[in-house]
């Protein structure tokens, strides 16, 4: 690659507008400098450094002029650099009369500054910011792609031919993909990469942070790596079934080759329309070179998107020219095959300039252009909030569709901060209609998970080692709930419950809390309790309680193939009060066998309370999570105070502006000399000369308008006289053969019109009577207008 070397720039110190309008003039814009007077906040003043060059900018620039001049000569086919583009103060007019103080809610002075132009390595401000999320290039990608809005370039074959300061552009969250990788270079630069802004080629996705032929980076999951499930190698195996291996080879092949056929007419299907403009769309990105901050590799970092590319990537087309903070690089090789360069041989020293910092805050890093942004992906659209702007703490919203016009939806994802029910995340799927919501430690009722499927059926996930419980995860089924522990002391890890069918009374609702549930049957898993012998240790217990039994299962002892298996049944004498005790298989026993009755039967009075309660309990939790949902409250940190408080003054200052708009805007309506005033650009103060031209044409209109209201009901009475006649006409010639209906309704409508004549002739002696008294009554107020009166008599 060949570098034409142009020099060594000298840093020159920038400041921010924090009030900018643009002009669009055909295919050029520009920037006007507006210093705006609000009441109470006073006079903005720019410094000396934005509106003019130094000495040495100045002798800079006269090179950078002499080698833009020999380029020129010397490749004249070649397209113009962007060397030496205008700032934000570049205005060549010293005057302007295009504005109204219709385009701005405040008083505005407008400053005109002459010819101020910038090399383009004099506005990289290197700077190093103290927050540890803008320390690495992807963290710094992402922050300048999220806060700023894009201004697509005019036209888009053509650079600017302004370039903001990066300061301007933080200030303003908006900019061209110039303004973008300007930003970007400086933070990148800041923190120590070798980074460079690139001024080249590249494809319409690219210039126009398209986005809708991708995939959604959020839906691509971590295919996780399933456990081999163990095999009983004792298990009978089935029977072999002969399978033609040659049949089954045919069909996959069949198989292989029709997924690939939909799979090409799908890419066939959502191929763009090719692109007229291809190879002469101006864009610009940034390039990072190897050697420092352990770059092992060259890449590109699109700014508008924040990704990282290859130098080799195909949507990067060509090279004209790269910079950074204090040189500026000219590529002499040819283009056609892309941007593989074989090397990239620069070095450069940077200085740290605290200048952007100061327009980089805490708050600035989460906040977005107009408080959010929405990006579309292939059937995906994925909308991102700033914090604290939606009521119900809402951050993103991921919703996938099911077609590429994303038209029916299938999934909605939304994800949430700084809630108090410490809800996180929110997923819908619209095919299944199962709703599933994560929350955060800390909860009110430490639930982690919660799934609702229809009305029935849910499942809940809880964080264990805030229950007392150690309640892992609960489901719930119509007629059947389904508990599991974990780290309990009585080793009980399993609960299912079935309960009986309730037969309702009239008026009485399922679920209901008047009468307790009817458990019919509960089974209790427990793990091993190395502490007790096999024969003793519980590993299953069934209560069967409208059979009146209960089943009990102990765990395999370490030197037998069978365990131990009782059935201790109840009673259904009411004299007799022991449970009769059945070994399906006998174990010895180390205690007796009235101790482990009393045991279970114990468990069947308290655990049966225990199911009904977890019943009740997850009622429970429904009905607040309905009442969190409908009060939503957000809790917030010192940060965010602060935050919130310059949004309220914000807001306030925004309605203020909006009530004198009005104000203004109803003032202006009601003032007769608005029109002619604007003429002479607004001014309040009138010559005698201006005052006597403005009474002399605010006269002149009224008396146009008059004459025109006159003219349009003379039109209007010769039209109905017209058509009168004509009626007339035709009733003499369809005299003979017309019907008593027909001459019905020919009276009917001759009547109707005499009356629309004599009605537009009234109209009209009327306005005649009138028009003159209108006129001297006009003439009589503007001569007593405070503005015209002075200069009238």
């Amino acid at each position: 690659m060949r570098l034409v070397h142009v020099h060594n720039t000298i840093l020159t110190e920038h400041c921010d507008v924090p009030h900018c309008l643009e002009i669009h003039t055909g295919r050029e814009r520009a920037c006007v400098c507006v210093c705006v007077w609000i009441k109470g906040l006073g006079m903005y003043e720019c410094p000396a450094s934005y509106k003019e060059n130094s000495a040495q900018e100045r002798k800079l620039l006269a090179m950078v002029g002499r080698f833009r001049r020999e380029f020129a000569d010397l490749f004249p086919d070649r397209r113009p650099l962007l060397l030496c583009p205008f700032n934000e103060f570049g205005i060549r007019e010293t005057a302007h009369t295009a504005f109204s103080r219709s385009l701005i809610p405040v008083y505005v002075f407008f400053v005109f500054f002459a010819i101020n132009q910038k090399f383009v390595c004099t506005t990289l401000r290197p700077t190093m910011v103290p927050y540890p999320d803008l320390y690495d290039w992807d963290t710094c990608a992402s922050f300048v792609a999220d806060h700023l809005s894009l201004e697509l370039l005019e036209p888009p074959i053509d650079p600017p031919r302004y370039l903001l300061s990066p300061t301007l552009v933080l200030h303003h969250h908006r900019g061209t993909c110039f303004d973008f990788s300007t930003l970007l270079c400086s933070l990148l630069l800041g923190d120590g990469y070798d980074a460079y802004c690139v001024s080249g080629y590249a494809v319409k996705e690219i210039c126009q942070r398209d986005q809708s032929l991708q995939e959604c980076p959020l839906l691509v999951t971590e295919v996780k790596v399933s456990e081999p499930e163990q095999v009983n190698k004792y298990t009978v195996k089935p029977l072999w079934e002969p399978k033609s291996c040659f049949e089954q080879k045919q069909q996959e092949e069949a198989k292989a080759l029709q997924l690939k056929k939909q799979h090409e007419a799908q890419l066939l299907q959502e191929q763009p329309p090719p692109d007229p403009l291809l190879g002469c769309r101006v864009h610009c990105w940034v390039l990072v070179l190897s050697g420092r901050r352990d770059v092992t590799e060259n890449f590109f970092i699109d700014p508008l998107r924040g990704q990282r590319y290859s130098t080799t990537n195909e949507k990067f087309l060509g090279i004209d020219s790269i910079w950074n903070s204090v040189n500026y690089w000219v590529n002499m090789q040819d283009c056609s095959q892309g941007c593989a360069v074989s090397a990239w041989g620069y070095t450069s020293a940077v200085g740290i300039s605290p200048d952007v910092y100061q327009f980089i805050s805490y708050g600035c890093l989460q906040c977005r252009p107009n408080g959010m942004g929405v990006t579309h992906y292939r059937k995906a659209k994925l909308e991102r909030y700033s914090p604290y702007l939606l009521p119900d703490g809402l951050m993103t919203r991921l919703t996938t569709y099911k077609d590429l016009k994303c038209t029916k939806a299938s999934m909605v994802k939304e994800g949430y901060q700084n809630r108090n029910d410490r809800l996180e995340e929110r997923e819908l799927n619209m095919d299944d209609n199962v709703t599933t919501e994560r929350f955060g430690r800390f909860a009110r009722f430490t639930h982690r998970y919660v799934t609702y499927n229809t009305d029935t059926e849910r499942e809940m996930e809880f964080y264990s080692c805030g229950r007392y419980d150690k309640l892992v995860r609960r489901v719930e089924s119509p007629g059947e709930m389904t508990e599991t522990f974990q780290g309990r002391r009585d080793f009980l890890y399993y609960r299912h419950v079935i309960f009986a069918q309730q037969v309702l009374e009239p008026g009485e609702m399922p679920e209901s809390d008047v009468r307790p549930l009817q458990v019919k049957i509960l089974v209790e898993r427990f793990q091993r309790n190395r502490a007790k012998p096999a024969s003793e240790d519980v590993a299953e217990r069934v209560f069967l309680l409208t059979e009146g039994r209960i089943q009990v299962t102990c765990h395999f002892p370490d030197d037998r193939l069978f365990r131990a298996k009782r059935i201790f049944t109840k009673p259904r004498d009411e004299t007799r009060q022991k449970y009769s005790i059945t070994d399906l298989v006998f174990i010895p026993m180390v205690r007796r066998p009235h101790t482990h009755t009393h045991t279970h039967t114990h468990t069947h009075t308290t655990g049966l309370p225990s199911s009904r309660f977890s019943k009740q309990k997850l009622l429970t939790i429904l009905a607040s999570r309905e009442q969190e949902e409908s009060n939503i409250e957000l809790r917030s940190s010192v940060y965010q105070a602060v935050c919130i408080e310059k949004a309220r003054r914000f807001k306030k200052d925004m309605e203020r502006i909006a009530e004198e708009e009005r104000l203004w805007r109803q003032e202006r309506e009601n003032d007769i000399l608005a029109p002619f005033l604007m003429k002479l650009g607004n001014t309040e103060i009138l010559c005698q000369t201006a005052a006597v031209q403005v009474h002399r044409d605010c006269l002149a209109s009224l008396k146009q308008k008059l004459t025109a209201q006159a003219n349009h009901i003379q039109k209007r009475c010769e039209k109905l006289e017209q058509e009168l006649q004509q009626k007339q006409e035709w009733h003499q010639q369809n005299l003979a053969n017309m019907t008593k209906e027909d001459e019905d309704k020919y009276l009917a409508d001759c009547h109707d019109t005499m009356f629309m004549v004599h009605v537009a002739k009234l109209r009209l002696s009327r306005h005649e009577a009138t028009a003159p008294l209108k006129y001297q009554a006009l003439d009589e107020k503007l001569r007593r207008d405070p503005r015209l009166a002075p200069h009238l008599h």
